[in-house]
């Protein structure tokens, strides 16, 4: 190998060295500006569930507008069963994540639906725990009651996420 692939390898490595130990250099701060006073209330309690439930390992901030990773509403999605989806940042360019929301969701099933993407937004990762968690892939269906606490599974997934 040469000198120039040597060292691009080497800046390489120490990059992904330091993104692993930052946790991607993603910041835990969410600009909520496009969520009504009510959602910006209940979206506060679902961050809260978040904080209390790692014991303080994930605690996702909202604010008006100053937030590095953004909440934002979409009218609809490619899946018509898709109520939610985190864009997290995957490649080394991207240090900023994008959580968002199908417009007009009653409010619990908002909650539920935020719950979620920020346990993906948390641990950084995009796989699903089984049915009956929050980070199952389908929280509600066939006729089961939408999930709206966190288990000691979810807590798990994001907590092993960040040791």
């Amino acid at each position: 190998m040469d000198r120039t692939r040597t060292t691009q390898w080497t800046a390489m490595v120490a990059l992904l060295v330091s993104l692993v130990a930052t946790g991607c250099g993603v910041s835990d701060r969410y600009d909520a500006s496009e969520l009504s006073p009510e959602q910006f209330a209940a979206a506060e309690l679902v961050a809260e569930d978040w904080c209390v439930g790692t014991e303080g390992v994930f605690c996702p901030t909202l604010d008006g507008g100053s937030g590095d990773n953004r909440i934002v509403f979409r009218d609809s999605f490619s899946t018509t069963t898709i109520l939610g989806e985190a864009a997290i940042p995957l490649t080394f360019s991207a240090d900023s994540i994008e959580i968002r929301i199908l417009t007009g969701l009653s409010d619990s099933v908002f909650k539920t639906v935020l719950r979620h993407e920020l346990g993906h937004a948390g641990a950084l990762r995009d796989d699903h725990l089984p049915p009956g968690n929050i980070m199952a892939r389908t929280i509600a269906g066939n006729g089961e009651a939408l999930v709206d606490t966190l288990t000691d599974a979810d807590i798990d997934y994001v907590v092993s996420a960040r040791e």
